[in-house]
């Protein structure tokens, strides 16, 4: 049955809202003053989260641009020691006294 008759409806109804009274709420409700403070501590909250959120994104854009460039240094580095390991065995095939002096000054 996918509708009930009215009497059905109402009896419920009149089960439920028994004193017919309006509601009655606490002093601390109606008071314009929490509610003043709750709303600007509310607007502060935005604010911060909006401050906090801009700071997250300028923050991860510059960790990315030093990651970046970190991976460029490590290459270079890389780069560096292979140049150092190859004319170290050059040195040792080839030795000269030039180059094994500058060898011994970078060790």
């Amino acid at each position: 049955m996918p509708f009930a008759p009215d009497d059905v409806l109402f009896s419920h109804k009149k089960a439920v809202d028994i004193r017919r009274d309006s509601a009655k709420f606490p002093e601390i409700m109606k008071c314009e003053t929490m509610n003043s403070v709750l709303t600007f501590v509310l607007g502060a909250f935005v604010v911060l989260g909006v401050i906090f959120a801009l700071q997250t994104i300028f923050h991860t854009r510059q960790i990315r641009s030093l990651q970046i460039q970190m991976t460029n240094i490590n290459a270079n580095y890389m780069r560096l020691q292979a140049l150092a390991a190859d004319v170290n065995a050059y040195n040792q095939k080839n030795p000269s006294p030039d180059l094994t002096r500058i060898l011994q000054a970078t060790h």
